[in-house]
């Protein structure tokens, strides 16, 4: 039961990250004005510079960690060797949380920021024009009508 249970937990956490990633398809990016791109481009550096926050906090707390277990166990500052294990124990917990959840924030963050700015730089350069067939409901007539909506995009 276990294995099952753990199994539909996978595949819950897999599809909430494959829907998270459709807003920042390349096709739904087209469809968006320049200020919904704006908006887009913000959280995606938001994400990013809060995976660069992460990665600085780990690698700080790493980094700390290393240094308390070199001065506290060679030049005894009075820390007795429980306090260096609890110490360490939660430097490294909370460092190696920090980078395991930053570092992929960082990347896909950057890829989003990358992915909004080449497509910026070549989508807005020019004219675009779109012909869609629509069919509009008429409240006085009670029918679909048939129509043709002209789109043009500069």
């Amino acid at each position: 039961m276990k294995k099952i249970a753990f199994t539909f937990l996978l595949l819950f956490c897999f599809s909430l990250a494959g829907m998270a990633q459709k807003p920042y398809s390349i096709e739904n990016l087209q469809s968006l004005s320049q200020e919904d791109l704006g908006l887009y481009q913000l959280g995606a550096q938001k994400l990013q510079n809060t995976g660069r926050t992460l990665n600085i906090i780990g690698v700080s707390s790493l980094g700390t960690t290393v240094v308390a277990g070199i001065l506290g166990s060679d030049w005894g500052f009075g820390v007795d060797s429980w306090s260096l294990i609890i110490i360490g124990g939660s430097g490294i917990l909370l460092g190696g949380a920090s980078l395991v959840v930053g570092i992929p924030m960082n990347l896909t963050g950057k890829k989003r920021v990358e992915k909004i700015n080449s497509l910026t730089n070549k989508a807005f350069h020019e004219v675009k024009l779109e012909i869609m067939p629509v069919a509009d409901y008429n409240q006085l007539v009670q029918k679909y009508q048939a129509g043709i909506t002209l789109r043009l995009s500069f």
